[in-house]
């Protein structure tokens, strides 16, 4: 290969590596453009929405703003909660004084029950025991110092009667609310009513005869004692009549004394809005 051939190759090679630099520089400029354009697109694109956008008024500035968001959390955190608290121990309060009203209506329930057991017992005694006076013999020694202790006792228990069953029934009125608790207390003072005609009739008759209706020779003596036995069977009414009482009072109290146990009102242990509402 002569000389001259040998420098037209070389010509020709640096021909073609100056050739690919020149492609290489225009690609590189494409790409160069291309990212120049889309990055302004983008630009131009936030601009457009921001300038679309609504801008915030001076009270979303404000609500927006580091010292109201302070504030608002210490009404929060601070005078809410204390109200919650205030609250919570007025409920926890007015649950004991419900509570303890609640136990002390069982007490007087239980102590008005006791009263009546204590003073049907005392004006059905002095019956009986007047009544059993009646049944003695004229000639019984007995009569002339049994008669008059009991017919004494008859009246005082009377006289007791009269001023405390009037308290008594106001009481259960007042007090209970199953209305057959009165209906039966009505009838005890009724049948007290019957018994103490019959009783103060008796003595009439006896003072009348001067003692001899007691004899058993006095034809009268018979129909008076069957008088005085069939009063007496009345007057033994009065304890049936007082059963059936005591367990109607008895029944109700025991309702009452489940209202009286204490409610676990744990905040932790029961819903938020039935605390709230409730």
């Amino acid at each position: 290969m002569s000389e001259t051939e040998k420098e037209i190759i070389k010509a020709e090679i640096k021909k073609t590596l100056e050739s690919d630099d020149e492609i290489k520089l225009q690609i590189r400029e494409g790409l160069k453009k291309e990212l120049l354009a889309e990055i302004e697109k983008e630009s131009l694109k936030k601009e457009i929405l921001s300038e679309l956008k609504p801008k915030d008024s001076f009270w979303d500035k404000f609500f927006k703003h580091p010292a109201f968001l302070l504030i608002v959390g210490f009404i929060l955190t601070t005078l809410l909660g204390t109200t919650l608290t205030s609250y919570w121990q007025y409920k926890t309060w007015s649950g004991q004084q419900r509570l303890a009203t609640q136990q002390a209506v069982v007490k007087q329930k239980y102590e008005l029950k006791d009263e009546i057991i204590k003073t049907v017992a005392e004006t059905n005694t002095a019956a009986e025991d007047a009544l059993a006076s009646f049944l003695l013999d004229s000639e019984d020694s007995r009569l002339k110092t049994e008669l008059p202790e009991r017919m004494k006792a008859w009246r005082e228990a009377s006289k007791n009667w009269r001023k405390n069953s009037k308290i008594l029934k106001d009481k259960l009125i007042f007090r209970f609310e199953d209305p057959e608790i009165l209906k039966v207390f009505d009838k005890i003072i009724y049948l007290r009513a019957e018994v103490g005609g019959q009783i103060d009739k008796y003595q009439k008759q006896i003072e009348t005869s001067k003692g001899d209706i007691l004899s058993e020779k006095n034809p009268a003596n018979k129909e008076f004692e069957d008088s005085v036995y069939s009063t007496n069977g009345k007057a033994s009414e009065f304890v049936k009549l007082t059963e059936t009482l005591m367990k109607s009072m008895v029944a109700e109290i025991k309702e009452d004394e489940i209202k009286t146990k204490p409610q676990n009102n744990s905040l932790n242990e029961m819903s938020f809005f039935k605390w709230i509402f409730d």
